[in-house]
């Protein structure tokens, strides 16, 4: 089975049409459409069933869609890895705290010389896309076992209640409106529910504000309109870039609650040797969480 059909096959099923797919790879309809018949007869089933004016793939289309992505994708890096002046890009897949005042310091320090990728995940997606080799490592706190996926502990990861400083100063924990996610978490083993790790077990709070994106609820602490559940080195790195005026502090919790962290994680295919680049990103996330 050669190749280019697998390519022809994805292009295909991408663009949606024998026309479209023929046009973007430069080939004739004709041609393309032989090619799709040829693998076919190989595969000893159709690929694609026509619907409307288009196509769409059959079951085990579908199915081997994936297989055939992961294939090309380690093709192409066998391809590029004999290119000696060409550096490969470093493709990364983390959850949205990493995203947040840290993105900035591995794409301009840590991976300042080569190219860098930076995809932001959930759970789940995260190992599934390393499956897929969409990506070559991952960063997470809530892990999402599947075979085939290792993680490597980094360090403890501090979780808190902050708010603009002075705001609710004598307000009753339970009276503090917060600003939480609007999505969950899929289910996972570690039973978070909450896509900023708020552990329901310990009272429910009075969410005024629910927001799709972390950056959008970090504004809304730093204005004063409500308190926010983030990990320590987070607010810690928001408030290097504010003024004093508008920097998040750490709302004290009652003696009786528990201690709120989790464990940082370097997420990778247990087929994968710890190479240089994971344990440089390994060394700026540590750095990062301990400050």
């Amino acid at each position: 089975m050669e190749t280019d059909r697998l390519k022809q096959f994805c292009t295909i099923l991408e663009a949606g049409s024998l026309s479209r797919a023929a046009s973007l790879l430069g080939i004739s309809h004709s041609g393309l459409s032989k090619s799709i018949s040829t693998l076919e007869t190989e595969l000893g089933y159709p690929v694609f069933k026509p619907q409307g004016r288009g196509l769409v793939p059959t079951v085990r289309g579908r199915e081997i869609y994936s297989s055939a992505q992961a294939i090309l994708e380690q093709i192409h890096h066998l391809q590029r890895g004999n290119a000696a002046e060409e550096t490969l890009a470093v493709r990364v897949g983390v959850l949205e705290i990493f995203t947040s005042h840290f993105v900035g310091q591995l794409a301009s320090e840590t991976f300042a010389d080569q190219p860098f990728e930076i995809l932001e995940l959930a759970p789940g997606q995260i190992e599934a896309s390393l499956i897929e080799r969409r990506i070559d490592m991952g960063l997470t706190y809530v892990p999402f076992p599947q075979e085939g996926i290792e993680y490597l502990k980094l360090c403890p990861l501090s979780l808190g209640i902050f708010a603009r400083r002075g705001a609710f100063s004598g307000t009753p924990l339970a009276e503090i409106p917060f600003v939480t996610p609007t999505t969950q978490f899929p289910l996972n083993p570690l039973g978070i529910k909450e896509r900023d790790g708020w552990p329901e077990s310990l009272f429910p709070r009075n969410r005024r504000y629910r927001v799709n994106l972390l950056s959008i609820g970090i504004d809304l602490a730093r204005e004063g309109a409500c308190a926010i559940f983030i990990p320590d080195f987070l607010a810690r790195r928001h408030n290097d870039v504010t003024t004093v005026a508008n920097h998040l502090v750490k709302i004290r919790l009652p003696a009786h609650f528990p201690d709120l962290h989790r464990n940082a994680f370097l997420v990778k295919r247990t087929e994968d040797v710890e190479d240089k680049g994971m344990k440089r990103l390994s060394a700026a996330v540590r750095a990062a969480i301990k400050g």
